[in-house]
């Protein structure tokens, strides 16, 4: 292998940073999947109701709870709905009140829920701008 030319440089680089960003645009449209939900929630966006626990199954990252959701206005009821907060203790049959987004269910007392993930994708978010930022910065041709 021989060095490469300066067109092959830029080229190359080009080729890097879109890699990187296109990445970068991939993590933050995964991470906002992640926070619209909890974020709809804690500011009382959603469908209010009741989440009564049915079951429950064991994982690496804790118990994950399944239940019944009831609408406060009625409706159907939505079955096997599950409770976003997995060390929280809850018991068999005990009602909770919650707000349903999408296809899980929020404490209406937790406001909270939404700080973890959009830290997450901020930082990710951060770190391959950064990566971004070397790539156009270290690699492209210098000039003179």
């Amino acid at each position: 292998m021989g060095w490469q030319s300066r067109r092959e440089a830029v080229v190359g680089s080009i080729v890097i940073a879109a890699v990187l960003l296109g990445l970068s645009g991939l993590v933050l449209v995964g991470w906002t999947e992640a926070v619209a939900p909890p974020w709809r929630a804690a500011h009382g966006q959603g469908v209010h109701g009741t989440w009564t626990p049915t079951s429950v199954s064991g994982s690496k990252g804790g118990p994950i709870w399944l239940g019944d959701f009831v609408p406060d206005g009625g409706g159907p009821v939505q079955r096997d709905v599950s409770y976003s907060q997995p060390g929280v203790a809850v018991r068999e049959g005990v009602p909770v009140a919650a707000v349903e987004v999408g296809t899980q269910v929020y404490a209406v007392d937790d406001t909270s829920a939404w700080v973890f993930p959009a830290v997450v994708a901020s930082l990710f978010t951060l770190l391959l701008a950064g990566m971004c930022w070397f790539v156009g910065r270290h690699l492209r041709p210098r000039r003179g």
